[in-house]
């Protein structure tokens, strides 16, 4: 059986994890979900595709009203992919340089 987290659960998670950051810092950068291959589909019994972390982006970045949303669904393509799931060292590299250029402004 596939577990899968609701969109209504996901949106609950993200305000609570918001708020708590808050606490500490109103300088908040929140880095978004990466694309999937098809190895994916069926990963240590949960459901990961595109069009669910299309879903759950957009809840990402409705939340994300004062706070810098940094989307990462159209930087990594399919070779950045260790697993199917997990960036390999190459899409932790792009990430890291468009992550440090939103952040630190260079």
């Amino acid at each position: 059986r596939v577990r899968e987290t609701s969109a209504k659960t996901f949106d609950k998670n993200i305000k609570k994890i918001i708020k708590i950051a808050k606490k500490y810092t109103n300088r908040i950068f929140f880095v978004g979900l990466t694309k999937v291959d098809k190895r994916a589909k069926d990963y240590e019994g949960t459901s990961f595709t595109n069009e669910r972390i299309i879903q759950f982006n957009e809840i990402i970045k409705k939340n994300c009203k004062n706070i810098t949303f940094i989307d990462m669904f159209d930087i990594l393509n399919n070779n950045d992919l260790d697993d199917g799931l997990h960036p390999n060292k190459k899409g932790y590299d792009k990430m890291y340089k468009i992550i440090k250029k939103r952040v630190l402004g260079w």
